[in-house]
């Protein structure tokens, strides 16, 4: 479980238990904000990962091809 996943596990157990109170309302809203938040990071982090691993193959298949060159190929 990430970060943004137990804020958002403690605080559902915060307004679940009603340990807010009144400020229950306001305890769900922000817990929408931090899952809101880990889902951006979330994403975020996977397009970073594509993007790397792109760059990655795309340097392999470049490597070969000048390797191949140099090599008289």
């Amino acid at each position: 479980m990430d970060l943004g996943e137990q804020l958002l596990q403690s605080m559902h157990q915060l307004t679940g238990d009603g340990l807010l109170g009144a400020s229950g309302e306001g305890a769900n809203q922000l817990a929408a904000v931090i899952n809101g938040t880990a889902t951006a990071v979330k994403e975020t982090t996977s397009e970073v990962a594509r993007h790397v691993t792109n760059y990655g193959d795309n340097m392999t298949h470049m490597d070969a091809q000048y390797g191949n060159q140099i090599a008289g190929g």
